[in-house]
């Protein structure tokens, strides 16, 4: 039995569908991921596991019991709001004690369960400091280990690393995914940010819209995408709509700029999606007879330091690439309007629903 099953839940507000039929399952100890664009309705259909908000159609379980007329603080769920809503007149120990406290637990579990807490976000030398004391980072950290603390059977996120810097913010990431695996409990977040979705999580939805478009392992978004929406939001990029010459049962003879290759495609209309990184820069005349070689003219150059971002431009197609600066100075020799030559493997091309 899954840990939390969505069974057609909807939602809406006035005229406005937030949540559209979205069904799936979160497993014990399963870090899941919502990850979509601010409007697709990610962070209503987390409230709704909170017990902050109702579906006006269909069901939320949790371990098979239906959550409707269960209010939030009767749920086993505990939520880290995207504010962290710390009290600014508790220390830090007061703020992660405050939710045991309310449920009457013994003073003395109180003082172990918060040390360990603490502990476990890495913050047990600051029990007796206020929140206006704190880095963002600590806040955060003060604000996770309130959550956890109580021990629910599900911890639910809300972007929960908005509010800090890149670098703090990769280093959190981390911390997340460990202290996750330490506590064996399973996590939801909401977040915007892919990378933070592929780095964190185990599963991920991918929604549009108040829908659900994909749910996967990160790998399996990234290489296999159903459609061209999730094609583009996770990671980046080539999407473009063929030329079909001809089509055999399930392959089909497609045309791309000079180029002709088979491809295995439903039917009926579809695109094609081709990773950046998956196209190379050939520094050498022949190639790979297995490989689609095609002639280009660099566009424009991007440099990012360990890899350098290619836009070039193919018999009027235009496409990006991306090159892993390998060798020092590699992409030093590269100059707008130069000519080069490209190729990459048919295998590579996604196959995507419009």
């Amino acid at each position: 039995m899954p840990l939390v099953s969505i069974e057609h839940v909807s939602k809406s507000f006035g005229t406005v569908r937030a949540v559209d039929d979205v069904s799936l399952t979160i497993g014990e100890g399963e870090f899941f991921a919502l990850l979509g664009p601010s409007g697709c309705g990610k962070t209503t259909l987390m409230r709704m596991i909170a017990g902050f908000g109702a579906p006006d159609q269909g069901r939320i379980l949790l371990q098979g019991r239906d959550l409707a007329g269960v209010p939030p603080h009767n749920r086993p769920v505990n939520m880290m709001f995207q504010s962290y809503a710390l009290f600014p007149h508790l220390n830090v120990f007061d703020n992660v004690a405050f939710g045991l406290r309310e449920e009457g637990v013994a003073k003395a579990d109180i003082f172990a369960r918060v040390e360990e807490a603490l502990r476990l976000v890495q913050m047990q030398g600051f029990a007796r400091r206020k929140p206006d004391a704190l880095s963002g980072g600590q806040k955060q950290r003060v604000a996770l280990a309130r959550a956890v603390v109580k021990r629910p059977k599900l911890l639910l996120l809300d972007e929960p690393l908005a509010a800090l810097d890149r670098r703090l913010r990769e280093e959190t990431q981390e911390e997340l995914k460990r202290l996750q695996q330490t506590l064996g409990i399973a996590f939801l977040v909401v977040t915007h940010d892919q990378d933070e979705a592929m780095m964190m999580a185990d599963r991920i939805a991918v929604m549009e819209k108040g829908c659900v478009l994909q749910i996967g392992a990160p790998a399996t978004l990234y290489e296999e995408p159903k459609s061209r929406a999730v094609a583009k939001f996770i990671g980046d990029a080539n999407v473009f709509d063929p030329e079909i010459r001809a089509r055999i049962d399930d392959r089909a003879l497609v045309h791309i700029g000079v180029a002709n290759f088979e491809v295995t495609a439903p039917p009926g209309a579809f695109a094609l999606g081709l990773r950046p990184e998956k196209i190379r820069v050939l520094e050498q005349e022949r190639a790979d007879p297995d490989l689609i070689t095609l002639d280009a003219t660099i566009d424009h150059i991007l440099y990012r330091g360990d890899v350098t971002d290619l836009r070039v431009i193919t018999n009027g197609l235009p496409l990006r690439v991306s090159m892993l600066n390998a060798t020092r100075h590699k992409a030093l020799r590269l100059s707008r309007g130069d000519a080069i030559r490209i190729a990459f493997d048919p295998a590579d091309v996604m196959v995507l629903s419009v």
